[in-house]
């Protein structure tokens, strides 16, 4: 695994905006579609919103790098929904991206940890959680941080 900074974008914060609290430029975003946002800046690519599904496309293109971040569900329209081993076997059978890319937001930078798929096959068997049918990974605390620096190269 491979780790790099990404600099933040211009925003303002709002705590009482309610589930976007991220301001950019006239609209708002939540924390993942923030980190997305000063990704896709950072590699020069249109910062719109993600809606591209996971077997279509990648969230960054010119890496072909899938982007996840706290809060996130592994994919939406998948199949299987009942064991956490068959959501990853579906995902990593059908997903268009060849890079995965964890963003995480500590003192005013992306840190961006780069994976491959089997590095993030571990990931998803280790730190993600089944809730209410989806993979998600719900935090984004030390443990999760921590995990990815043993693992940096």
């Amino acid at each position: 695994m491979k780790k790099f900074n990404v600099p933040v974008i211009s925003y303002e914060f709002d705590a009482k905006h309610s589930g976007a609290h991220y301001k950019v430029e006239n609209g708002y975003c939540n924390s993942g579609e923030f980190i997305e946002r000063c990704v896709k800046t950072y590699f020069n690519e249109p910062a719109t919103k993600d809606s591209i599904p996971y077997w279509a496309g990648s969230d960054i293109e010119c890496t072909k790098a899938s982007l996840k971040s706290f809060g996130a569900s592994l994919a939406t329209g998948m199949k299987a929904t009942e064991s956490k081993s068959e959501i990853i076997a579906e995902y990593l059978e059908n997903v268009h991206s060849e890079r995965f890319y964890f963003g995480a937001l500590v003192n005013e930078t992306v840190i961006v940890y780069d994976m491959n798929k089997a590095e993030f096959t571990e990931m998803l068997e280790n730190l993600w959680k089944l809730n209410d049918k989806r993979l998600r990974l719900k935090t984004c605390d030390t443990k999760v941080i921590k995990w990815c620096e043993d693992r940096t190269a």
